[in-house]
């Protein structure tokens, strides 16, 4: 060691220098894997932004008025939650091909 103090960053790099680039490790087929399971969550969350859509327009010209808020709410929270939740199942299925 030389005696000089090193900034975060410069440890950050020779760490990473040291373990390798992780994104570097993946193979070709890996990579395709990936990037098919990006693109099929990506269209599942579009497929149920469609349906959220839907479900909204609904409440808004079915619903009376005082009911209209709470059921507007209850559908967000609905689609956040399956959005979230489609989310989690994207990293989990990216973090496991990674692994392998």
């Amino acid at each position: 060691m030389s005696g000089k103090i090193k900034s975060a960053y410069q440890l950050a790099l020779e760490k990473l220098g040291e373990t390798g680039d992780p994104s570097s490790a993946l193979t070709p087929e890996k990579k395709a894997q990936i990037e098919e399971i990006r693109k099929m969550y990506k269209a599942k969350r579009a497929e149920r932004e469609i349906m959220y859509k839907s479900e909204q327009a609904k409440i808004w010209t079915g619903t009376k008025t005082e009911d209209r808020a709470p059921t507007l709410t209850k559908a967000d929270e609905k689609y956040q939650q399956e959005l979230d939740k489609l989310r989690i199942e994207e990293e989990e299925k990216i973090e496991r091909i990674r692994r392998q």
